[in-house]
């Protein structure tokens, strides 16, 4: 559970005029990642600078992230990045953020706002994050002359959040922390911004057009903050578009009957193809009078126990601990990939109960989540089309 926000105040500066403030959460085991963007160094050495200090958490694993190709041209963060090329009408909004992956929690920096509004942040953002080091395994930064920490709001489970001057309405940086995945940090990661950019009306971004539109910056203790400054839409645009807009959550697309993956594949010719939105990629049904399955493919972060005990309590099973869960798991070779596959089955006396046949698939740049879910009896019945479907899925 979220602890209640603590702040705290100013404490006496010392000569060279620090001061020492934060807005704390605690946060829950399953949650990870840092987000924000980056900028230029240097701040005016004559202002006052306030730093922020945080209590001790339990001690983390280290899990860096790799490391990117070098980039060309950067010079750093560019404060007007190139325009995306899938809308013709100008870009009315910006996300900086900046990612860090620190031991077992990965903490995210953001700073969202109108292009003009956030303009005359993209420098100040970006020194803020060349000062993020971990004290207790808590980060600290020094704050731009005019931040100023702010109180979180209840019910957002945010570390910090820091309020910066603006014209008109004032601009907030936001900080907070999910679980580091066991599985594939550098998938998590992009993951994470290609949920920024949807929030933008972006398309995703694969490794590699990840890699040369970020940019890293080298933190204390080896770390690496990973920096990007993406500009889109909040809101549908009037003008023209070259693509049609992203679902919203929840929202569904028509069915497609043979949906392009980036693997290969093959189903049987009695699934019939089920509606689509924002998180599936794929999706199928089997409907025999009243019993239903979908079997669906579907891209998302998270660790290996954390997802299949998810699972296991939408049928009504209790969540088992790693080691016990891991003998649960049959490993599946996908050509390049290698999948976990899990059979979960909602206890004896379940009041209609369901089933889970799950496979997730990490990835170089992305986890794969295939799954069909549905009536116990009709699910039992439908397992060996689905497993066939699993074998045939084939990664380059």
């Amino acid at each position: 559970m979220v602890s209640e926000p603590q702040m705290r105040t100013a404490v006496d500066a010392p000569p060279d005029r620090r001061w020492t403030g934060a807005s704390i959460v605690r946060l829950p085991a399953f949650m990870a990642f840092l987000v924000l963007l980056a900028g230029i160094c240097g701040c005016d050495e004559q202002e006052p600078i306030r730093h922020y200090s945080v209590d001790k958490p339990p001690a983390p694993v280290r899990a860096p992230l790799p490391e990117p190709e070098p980039m060309h041209g950067m010079g750093g963060m560019q404060s007007q990045p190139a325009r995306p090329a899938e809308r013709t009408d100008p870009p009315t909004d910006r996300i900086l953020g900046a990612i860090v992956s620190q031991g077992e929690r990965t903490w995210f920096f953001k700073v969202q706002g109108p292009i003009a509004a956030t303009e005359s942040v993209v420098k100040p953002f970006g020194e803020l994050v060349r000062t993020v080091r971990f004290e207790n395994d808590q980060p600290n930064w020094d704050l731009p002359p005019g931040w100023e920490p702010a109180q979180n709001p209840e019910g957002k489970g945010r570390f910090a959040t820091v309020s910066i001057p603006a014209d008109g309405k004032p601009l907030e940086m936001t900080v907070s922390a999910l679980v580091t995945p066991s599985t594939d940090p550098a998938a998590y990661l992009l993951m994470n911004v290609n949920r920024w950019r949807g929030q933008l009306k972006l398309p995703r971004f694969g490794a590699e057009g990840f890699f040369k539109n970020s940019e890293t910056i080298k933190l204390e203790d080896d770390l690496t903050a990973w920096v990007v400054n993406l500009v889109g839409w909040t809101q549908e645009s009037e003008g023209p578009l070259t693509r049609p807009p992203m679902a919203s959550a929840g929202q569904e697309r028509p069915a497609q009957g043979s949906p392009k993956l980036p693997f290969q594949y093959k189903v049987t010719d009695t699934w019939a193809p089920a509606e689509l939105n924002q998180f599936r990629i794929a999706a199928w049904k089997v409907k025999d009078g009243d019993q239903l399955v979908t079997i669906t493919v579907t891209v998302a972060g998270g660790n290996l126990v954390d997802n299949v005990n998810r699972w296991r309590g939408q049928v009504k099973l209790p969540p088992l601990d790693a080691a016990e869960l891991r003998k649960t798991i049959q490993e599946i070779k996908m050509g390049s990939a290698t999948g976990s596959y899990v059979v979960l089955a909602a206890p004896e006396g379940t009041e209609n109960p369901e089933t889970i046949l799950g496979v997730v698939v990490p990835t170089p740049d992305r986890q794969y989540f295939l799954k069909m879910q549905g009536n116990s009896p009709l699910a039992a019945r439908e397992r060996q089309n689905f497993e066939a479907f699993v074998q045939s899925v084939q990664f380059p």
